[in-house]
């Protein structure tokens, strides 16, 4: 018993002072110790008062330790060492409020905040970047590397100098800033898309209706420059389509086409007919949408501007993930014509990005565009309405531009 109050004493003394990193495991080794004399004890006391033999006190010994000291050693555990669950839930969203944080000084004040709350150190400084957390002084400092846009810490005497820093805090100190770093790239890619899709929003508001309506504002006739307003007015409301963020129906799709192509037509005095043969109606991604329809828009102005065509006939069929169309004129072909701007060159640019296939067939008289776009296999499907496009449509009416 004289060497059990040493030990004790010299425990107390090393947990105290923090002498050769033991704090951590001193009480284990007492509450183990203090486990058997217990129960020799506990064995004593069932022979001497129950006057039973050796098996049967040692076997009573063992089940009065087991349900009443047990549990109390662990209350007594949990007591003394403190509750070491840690709100992981709450470092979550304290690592996500630093990974978009506005800047490194703000992104360092959220850091060390967390690092408070987790180790409550006494000490936090800034020092030269390392490659990996680690510990050093026996557990007295816990060093932390930083990133280009936090500063590198240490921090020392964790729990407010009660404890030395553990090879747990070590791995829990790695685990956050692992949590840290995926976050930062999660944001980085999040930042990636915004400026991806700015730049896609920018690129349609230049391409599309900055040049409908620069063609517009430099047309000497009313009819021109209102067809220049018109195909501006339809470029936006796809631009817009695109940033509600909402699948398109390619039974809208074609209905919504084919009313803009009519009408493009008909001012040019050329008549449509429309076979629409679609087996399915699939949710369209804004990508396919956005280009199929340019593509469609960009063949009409070629065939207004250079085929002198009078009438055009669009096929459509909508089935096995495919979208097919095929667009045939009576013209005099495109010829040379076809290669003096970028209409065509933008129209196999989209194709490539819908990793379709396009062929054309320019010949003497009339022109052929057929092209194949592959439609996501997953796609949800959605009943299709009453089909009254399956056969060649002429139109019942002329449009003509208000005086």
């Amino acid at each position: 018993m004289l060497f059990l109050i040493l030990y004790l004493g010299l425990a107390l003394g090393i947990s105290r002072f923090r002498l050769f990193g033991l704090g951590k495991w001193w009480l284990s080794v007492l509450s183990t110790l203090a486990t058997l004399v217990i129960l020799f004890l506990v064995d004593l006391l069932m022979v001497a008062a129950l006057q039973l033999k050796g098996e049967q006190a040692l076997s009573l010994s063992v089940i009065a330790a087991g349900l009443t000291w047990l549990p109390v050693r662990n209350f007594l555990w949990r007591l003394l060492k403190g509750d070491t669950k840690q709100n992981r839930t709450g470092w979550f969203g304290d690592i996500i409020e630093i990974a978009f944080a506005s800047n490194s000084h703000e992104k360092d004040r959220l850091w060390q905040t967390l690092l408070t709350r987790c180790f409550n150190p006494l000490y936090c400084e800034v020092i030269a970047n390392i490659p990996a957390p680690r510990l050093s002084d026996s557990g007295l400092i816990l060093a932390l590397p930083g990133s280009d846009e936090r500063a590198a810490l240490a921090i020392s005497y964790a729990q407010g100098g009660k404890r030395l820093f553990s090879p747990e805090d070590l791995d829990l100190a790695a685990e956050l800033l692992e949590i840290l770093a995926h976050a930062e790239q999660s944001r980085d890619a999040y930042q990636r898309g915004v400026d991806s899709e700015r730049a896609r929003i920018a690129q349609d508001l230049h391409d599309n209706i900055g040049a409908s309506l620069l063609a517009g504002l430099h047309r000497k006739d009313l009819p021109t420059a209102q067809a220049s307003i018109r195909s501006a007015i339809n470029e936006m409301r796809t631009i817009v389509n695109g940033l509600t963020a909402r699948n398109t129906e390619v039974e809208v799709m074609l209905a919504d086409l084919r009313y803009e192509c009519e009408r493009r037509l008909n001012d040019a005095d050329i008549t449509l007919n429309w076979v629409h043969d679609a087996q399915s109606n699939p949710l369209l991604p804004y990508v396919i949408y956005q280009n199929y329809v340019s593509i469609i828009r960009e063949i009409i102005a070629n065939v207004i501007n250079h085929s002198e065509a009078d009438t055009l006939t669009i096929t459509v069929d909508c089935s096995n993930n495919t979208l097919v169309t095929h667009i045939e004129d009576n013209g005099i072909g495109l010829g040379m014509a076809g290669h003096k701007g970028h209409g065509l060159l933008n129209i196999q640019r989209r194709i490539n990005q819908l990793e379709g296939e396009l062929s054309m067939q320019a010949e003497t008289v009339g022109t052929a565009t057929h092209f194949v776009v592959p439609l996501p296999s997953g796609a949800q499907q959605l009943p299709r309405a009453k089909d009254i496009f399956t056969h060649p449509v002429q139109p019942r009416y002329k449009l003509h531009s208000a005086p």
